[in-house]
């Protein structure tokens, strides 16, 4: 399976005013909602439908590539079209690594930006290097630029953080973020809100707290492919794929 699941998003005003042009057109609501297929490029397994009835986004949470497929790299292929049966086109994602989840023996380092042990108040200091638990971090979007706390990662083991590991941070593996100079106060996911956790210390383990399923994270690097298209010269019956794709002007 995919971690995280694969997202298709439909953005911009454009699918709006097309549905609504349709519709004047004579089209049924059904004949001028979106319809999307997903599957793994050149591959036996049948694509899979995403319910984007009512809004402009799903998740495929069910797709996987089977252990019987070789493959090294792959790409995911979303096949769009009304439901007039008017295409819209095949859109590919970028090419996806196949990994699996290293054994606790054997890990692969993640390599990350992390800070020197400061106070909340000073400046953060990014070095390079690999991330071990037990260090400070931050978490940064990239979009928008928000920043969490500074926060320390911890190593995670059934459902409990581990307060002296120190080994380096490997993709896959479960880590949790504790939220620094507090009272064992954690990151956590909570019916999709992101809230505070308290952990409970372990009687019998001082090194040890235990979290819920809601504190434990797993990193993975993502990434996106993203298309713009314009009908400027009015509806088109022929497919807007392949949209060409412009890197850099000169």
């Amino acid at each position: 399976f995919f971690c995280p699941p694969p997202c298709v998003y439909l953005m911009g005003s454009g699918w709006k005013k097309k549905k609504e042009q349709m519709e004047r057109d004579g089209c049924t609501e059904q004949e001028s909602q979106p319809c999307a297929f997903i599957g793994i490029g050149n591959s036996d397994q049948e694509m899979q439908q995403l319910n984007l009835e009512g809004k402009n986004y799903c998740t495929a949470k069910t797709l996987y590539i089977s252990d019987s497929d070789k493959r090294k790299h792959f790409m995911l292929s979303v096949k769009m079209f009304y439901g007039n049966s008017d295409d819209i086109g095949v859109f590919l994602s970028k090419r996806i690594k196949v990994i699996s989840k290293p054994s606790k023996k054997k890990q692969s380092l993640k390599n990350a930006d992390l800070d020197d042990d400061e106070s909340e108040g000073e400046e953060f200091t990014v070095r390079d290097g690999y991330i071990h638990y037990g260090q400070t971090v931050k978490l940064v979007c990239s979009v928008t630029g928000m920043a969490l706390p500074r926060l320390i990662i911890r190593k995670v083991d059934k459902q409990t953080a581990l307060l002296d590991a120190d080994d380096p941070v490997s993709q896959l593996h479960k880590c949790a973020f504790y939220l620094k100079d507090t009272e064992r106060m954690y990151l956590c996911l909570s019916q999709e809100r992101i809230i505070q956790f308290q952990a409970t210390p372990c009687p019998k383990e001082p090194n040890k707290e235990m979290i819920n399923d809601g504190a434990s994270w797993t990193i993975i690097s993502t990434d996106k492919a993203e298309y713009t298209f314009y009908e400027g010269m009015g509806p088109v019956h022929a497919p807007v794929t392949p949209v060409p794709v412009v890197e850099s002007l000169q």
